[in-house]
């Protein structure tokens, strides 16, 4: 798989709402399901023309069509006889089909059917990859239907969905897999729809009256009885992962471990559903109530056996394919890396250099060392090797903190819109998550924030979940701001610096007795009296307090750097 075409439709937020934090988390999800390929390209749809050029700058794609979506009653409204058909015994608006709607149904396949439309505009041969997907992919569903499961090894010419409990009922539409060929067929998606809710086809009798082709009939439980079986399984996994625990080193490992296997067996057991137990061609006697036939997922299992694409269809299951080395950036940001430091912690330089080295993607195309103009700082730079991989800025020495970092910063190459700060004593100590930095340079580059922490802490005064993007709190007051590693707009972080005339301390104190209000990546692993850091930015924070190696909260941390890197830690001696 060296190329992939990747068709986007539907609404980019929910109607009447502005809120885009499902766009920034399909993006996340959707970079995380592909695999690694040489050539993504992004044709899409959308219901909102107010976000072109978000769509445009944030997936790096000129294959965008946005208009308003209209209103469909003319296209449905004379044709469903009677008017009530889909909705007998059933009150909807009281129900989980609540949002169902003839409306809802030819938006999203009208919108699914123009963005492969875009194919053929642009000449995409027929043996090409294409997965078409919705904007807000990943973020509602089951999580079988919800994660795209795709693999550089599946031969071309099928037609991939995902599988799960649900599949005699419908095809789960959230995404398919396909060549351009077969994509095609779905162009001329959405007036099939309305051929099924009009009856000019036979959908509606077979799904309501004479069978439900390739189904198993299925006792409907309660969804009481549904959550007691998770809560049930849930409980049975922590008694057990206890079990083998509380038995490592006696008698009775063998045997709980071997119920915890068969635990396991049991609850993860395939799904047996008609689609992967029965011949197409046997009768079935399954049928479903009117109200549900107002359902996307059928129409499509219905569009799919019309269209004569059955045998061309594989179900993929979300264990076929479990790899960490997946994932794919789309319209990578390039960005920069600045370190600052001092010639007194000139010790700490090619640790911090050789950690980013190590870590940072290949978008980072510049890393910084920021350091004091004086004979100590050039001597160190000549004898240290590997700062001959960074390019030196120098500070004047008598400067306040702020000053330092506001006159270096304007000597930053101007192409990099955002920096990447940290000091010398916060070294990466494993991969950053490329694909989360990504989508976050994105973000930042679109909205009114100029400063996100990559740690966060609990010396707030308050703290509430970020509610436009995926895995950020909104800071207000206390440590909001503070210097630790973090993203910055440089010409934002200027302006805001110019406000002060301090050094590090007495920025730090000037800014928790202001309301500011500032982002910080969620953290869910304490340190420390007050810091939480997170899987995406591995960062020690800080590694040297009071010119001591902080080896109470980072002894492995630091263990392992002071090998790596030769360092005698008694030079400065430890907190430990």
């Amino acid at each position: 798989m060296e190329k992939i075409n990747i068709c986007i439709s539907g609404h980019v937020c929910r109607d009447n709402s502005s809120n885009l934090y499902s766009f920034w988390q399909g993006f996340i999800n959707l970079q995380r399901s592909l695999p690694k390929v040489k050539e993504v390209r992004v044709f899409a749809h959308s219901w909102n023309p107010e976000f072109t050029e978000l769509i445009k700058k944030v997936y790096g794609s000129p294959h965008i069509v946005s208009e308003k979506q209209p209103c469909f009653i003319g296209a449905y409204g004379p044709l469903i006889r009677p008017a009530n058909k889909f909705e007998k015994g059933l009150v909807r608006y009281r129900s989980t089909w609540a949002r169902n709607s003839p409306q809802q149904l030819i938006g999203n396949t009208t919108s699914r059917s123009k963005a492969i439309e875009l194919l053929s505009e642009e000449k995409v041969s027929d043996d090409e990859w294409v997965l078409a997907t919705r904007w807000d992919q990943g973020c509602t569903g089951s999580k079988e239907v919800n994660i795209v499961n795709i693999d550089k090894a599946l031969p071309k010419n099928y037609f991939y969905l995902s599988y799960f409990s649900e599949v005699d009922e419908g095809y789960a539409d959230m995404w398919f897999l396909t060549n351009k060929k077969l994509a095609s067929e779905f162009e001329g998606y959405s007036s099939f729809i309305v051929d099924c809710l009009a009856g000019r086809n036979d959908y509606f009798k077979s799904f309501t009256c004479e069978g439900w082709p390739i189904s198993l009939p299925r006792k409907s439980k309660p969804a009481m009885v549904g959550r007691l079986n998770g809560y049930l399984n849930k409980t049975a996994d922590i008694v057990l992962n206890g079990l083998v625990k509380l038995s490592q080193g006696t008698k009775l490992y063998n045997k709980t471990f071997g119920l915890r296997g068969k635990f396991i067996a049991y609850k993860e057991r395939p799904i047996v559903s008609g689609e992967n137990s029965i011949l197409p061609t046997e009768p079935s006697n399954v049928i479903f109530p009117n109200y549900v036939g107002l359902n996307i997922h059928a129409m499509l299992k219905y569009f799919c056996l019309s269209k004569g694409l059955r045998e061309s269809i594989r179900f993929l299951d979300i264990k076929d394919f479990q790899s960490e080395k997946k994932g794919h950036v789309i319209n990578p940001v390039d960005f920069c890396y600045v370190i600052y430091s001092h010639s007194s912690f000139s010790d700490c330089w090619e640790m911090a250099i050789g950690q980013a080295i190590e870590n940072l993607p290949e978008t980072c195309k510049k890393i910084y060392l920021v350091t004091d103009k004086s004979d100590v700082s050039y001597q160190a730079l000549d004898s240290i090797e590997i700062c001959q991989s960074v390019t030196p800025l120098f500070y004047n020495n008598d400067d306040k903190y702020t000053k330092r970092l506001s006159d270096v910063f304007s000597l930053i190459d101007d192409k990099f819109e955002t920096i990447y700060f940290v000091h010398e004593d916060m070294p990466l100590i494993g991969k950053l998550d490329e694909i989360f930095l990504n989508t976050m340079l994105h973000y930042i580059s679109h909205s009114n924030e100029f400063y996100i922490k990559l740690v966060d802490t609990s010396y707030v005064d308050k703290k509430e979940n970020h509610v436009s993007f995926p895995n950020l709190v909104k800071n207000y007051g206390g440590y909001s701001f503070s210097i630790q590693p973090s993203l910055m707009k440089k010409k934002e972080i200027i302006e805001f610096l110019s406000g002060f005339e301090c050094d590090i301390y007495a920025l730090e104190q000037t800014a928790t007795e202001c309301n500011f209000v500032f982002s910080a990546v969620k953290g869910n692993i304490k340190v420390g009296k007050y810091l939480t850091t997170n899987v995406h930015f591995p960062h020690i924070a800080t590694a040297i307090s009071k010119g001591k190696w902080c080896t109470n909260e980072w002894p492995k941390e630091i263990d392992i750097l002071q090998k790596k890197y030769n360092i005698d830690l008694s030079d400065r001696g430890t907190l430990g």
